[in-house]
């Protein structure tokens, strides 16, 4: 599985590693661009891996499979960026559906920012489109659905009930008929909530990670479904509509809304709270304040906006950031791959990081980091 990869990816160390990043297109004719652009890339990736490293034994392996990738680009099914990863170990492509920017890293680790976005972004999660004679059920990840078809799933309803009919009488009367059509639809409405509770247990094995679901159908079929759910709590969304027929596609657009609304309105929950946390000495920002409670073992949770970047002088024992040239120029080394060195930090140290829009965080200067604990003085 990609999370997986991309969980390897992050876990290379001491080797070197390239890292390739490009926005790529989903449509043409820039499909066509798309593959300038990457030869391009892959071009100035080995001519600085020449120039940054002497060792021609260490690099061969790396240089030739990059040299693959000019052989054989697929452009056909771009996302909205594409990453090239490649050390002695490893030679990986990832397509991004989200946006990147175009970079090119060389290094002893694996440029990871759109990896960890991708991970935190792009989760597991489940599908399951209602009607009152068949449901259907999907595993997502990302804007990607497959449909389970193992035997349990897809579940048709057979409504195989002999009805009784009226019972004419000497007096029969049409009221007799309205009074049978009543119990029938009483009767037949009882057996479907018995088909959506049969649907709703069956999914207790698929669901069993707390993984999100999303619902799909009609608006009854949803409400009904909703009321029974063991799994309310899970449910991020609905979706109005029925895509039994040649709706896949459709299906999956719809659901990938729900899923990037869903963390548009949990990154707004967690700026509000990081907004009360501050009242409470609870929070920091800034990168130098950020980087020295950090690396102190104080972070909970780094929350940065997506593309923050940031250049400075790092202390050579890492406890102090500078980002203008300090007075004691050997006690510090200058890099430009600051927040690369903080993810590290932070996760070293069992913190989180989360992801945000890159405006989200202009009161905290792109950057903000909650605290184990409240702190007065930094």
């Amino acid at each position: 599985m990609i999370k997986d990869e991309i969980k390897e990816l992050l876990n290379e160390k001491n080797n070197t590693t390239v890292s390739i990043i490009i926005p790529t297109h989903r449509t043409s004719p820039d499909r066509i661009i798309d593959e300038k652009i990457l030869i391009k890339a892959i071009h100035e990736a080995k001519e600085l891996l020449n120039k940054q490293t002497s060792d021609e034994k260490e690099i061969s392996n790396v240089l030739k499979k990059l040299d693959e990738y000019l052989i054989d680009i697929d452009n056909n099914h771009n996302k909205e960026g594409l990453g090239i990863y490649v050390s002695n170990n490893f030679s990986k492509l990832i397509k991004f559906p989200f946006p990147v920017n175009y970079k090119i890293k060389i290094g002893k680790t694996f440029e990871s920012r759109d990896l960890l976005y991708f991970l935190e972004t792009v989760f597991n999660y489940h599908v399951i489109s209602i009607t009152h004679k068949h449901i259907r059920l999907f595993k997502g990840f990302g804007e990607e659905l497959e449909e389970v078809t193992d035997g349990t799933f897809p579940l048709d309803y057979f409504d195989n009930y002999e009805y009784a009919s009226p019972t004419r009488a000497t007096s029969f009367s049409s009221n007799v008929v309205k009074e049978y059509e009543k119990d029938k639809s009483i009767l037949q409405q009882i057996r479907l909530k018995d088909f959506l509770r049969k649907a709703d247990q069956l999914l207790l094995s698929y669901l069993s990670d707390n993984s999100p679901l999303i619902i799909a159908g009609g608006t009854k079929e949803i409400s009904e479904y909703f009321e029974l759910s063991h799994f309310q709590k899970q449910i991020i969304g609905r979706i109005k509509g029925n895509y039994n027929y040649n709706g896949n596609i459709k299906l999956a657009n719809h659901s990938w809304e729900v899923v990037n609304n869903y963390l548009n309105n949990h990154n707004k929950e967690l700026i509000s709270a990081l907004h009360e946390l501050k009242g409470k000495n609870l929070v920091v920002s800034g990168i130098v304040d950020v980087w020295k409670c950090a690396n102190a073992g104080m972070g909970l949770n780094l929350v940065i906006e997506k593309d923050y970047e940031c250049q400075g002088y790092i202390r050579v024992d890492e406890t102090e950031l500078s980002l203008e040239r300090p007075t004691e120029n050997d006690k510090y080394f200058f890099t430009d791959n600051i927040c690369e060195r903080l993810f590290a930090i932070v996760k070293s140290k069992g913190g989180k990081i989360t992801f945000v829009s890159n405006v989200d965080l202009a009161d905290y200067f792109g950057i903000a980091l909650r605290l184990r604990y409240p702190i007065t003085t930094i």
